[in-house]
């Protein structure tokens, strides 16, 4: 017989109100980003401006200030950066398709906006949000220059240029080729080697292809109630006893930029800001787990995000009362969790090593 779920409406009457409450008290961007032109201080965060920026600043532009004093706010034109134009000899444009303003601010010179990019001669395929739109570095391209603006002269490649084998392995490959065409191996043409790469392999790519079968791993982070409250060993203890390798750790203070970054896929959900200022509010530690399917196996160990939801025996049914303080985090799949190890891990501070019971844990 399925035990019937209890239904706890007073809690969640108190977790929506909570939730309303945070997204209405949420700044918006014309508070965040509103300047003091006289001071170069920001009045929502008390900041100053870089003194070097200021007269860059005072002379530039953001693109809310150029998309606001257009017709349809700029939807179908073109817009490039300063930065852009001193960088890059090809074309590098936004072609604005959607805007979003915030009504709100003054002169509505905030807000969101969508389009298509073009880098470096290059257009990308899909519309995306246009980034950095409350940078003072945006500039509007004349509807009569934009044919002659969007032109790119492709720069042809550079001839592939060979080198000379070092001479041991000069002298094994011409032997070789010798055999097998059953010459003499002064007749042999003179083996160069081209320098060129046909493919980038990097660090991330060899990384990848290796996340599979018992070389699975996962991110976990005890977040800051779990540290304050001294659960670390507990939970340390039961990855071990599981039969998973630690293969990398360290106590950290995230900053509200790195968990932004982290939690970037929660940025429209009411809870984002309190998450963020408590995800900052103390030291983490942060940790990557190895083992077989042990993405899915720890997010089993850690339980349901609600601690009312877990069982008995997960670490949130056993050491959790209350979702805002749910000690733990844990990869959802494997692409996030290579996401989210690259975002705080660099690769030396991960170590592969070989266990002496892992023949007792795998067959």
């Amino acid at each position: 017989m399925v035990k019937k779920k209890r239904l706890r409406l007073i809690a969640e009457m108190a977790r929506k109100i909570r939730a309303y409450r945070e997204l209405k008290n949420r700044p918006q961007d014309s508070q965040r980003y509103a300047l003091d032109y006289d001071t170069m201080t920001r009045p929502f965060t008390g900041k100053k401006l870089p003194v070097l920026a200021w007269k860059d600043v005072r002379q530039e532009t953001r693109l809310f200030l150029l998309l606001a004093g257009m017709r349809m706010f700029g939807v179908g034109r073109l817009f490039t950066r300063k930065s852009w134009l001193d960088e890059h000899t090809e074309p590098c444009y936004w072609k604005i398709t959607k805007v979003k303003v915030d009504y709100t601010a003054e002169n509505m010179d905030h807000g969101k906006a969508w389009g298509v990019l073009t880098f470096k001669g290059k257009e990308e395929a899909r519309e995306r949000e246009v980034d950095k739109v409350m940078y003072h570095d945006w500039r509007l391209v004349p509807k009569h220059e934009e044919e002659v603006f969007k032109r790119c002269e492709p720069v042809p490649e550079p001839p592939v240029r060979y080198a000379r084998y070092p001479p041991l392995l000069r002298a094994m490959i011409l032997a070789q080729q010798a055999k097998q065409l059953g010459v003499d191996a002064s007749t042999v043409p003179e083996p160069t080697l081209p320098l060129k790469r046909d493919a980038l392999l990097n660090y991330e790519y060899f990384r990848n292809q290796g996340w599979t079968g018992t070389n699975e791993r996962t991110f976990i982070a005890v977040k800051p109630d779990g540290v304050q409250r001294r659960l670390l060993g507990e939970i340390i203890r039961r990855f071990e006893r599981k039969g998973f390798k630690l293969v990398g750790m360290k106590l950290l203070q995230a900053s509200e930029e790195e968990l932004r970054q982290h939690y970037g896929d929660l940025r429209e959900k009411p809870f984002y800001s309190g998450l963020v200022k408590y995800m900052s509010s103390g030291p983490i530690v942060a940790m990557v787990w190895q083992g077989l399917d042990v993405v899915k196996t720890a997010r089993k160990m850690l339980g349901e995000t609600n601690p009312a939801d877990s069982l008995p025996g997960t670490i949130r049914g056993d050491y959790c009362v209350e979702v805002g303080r749910n000690v733990i985090h844990g990869s959802d799949s494997v692409e996030s969790a290579q996401r989210e190890i690259s975002l705080w891990f660099k690769h030396h501070e991960l170590f592969c090593w070989e266990e002496c019971i892992e023949p007792w844990i795998y067959a």
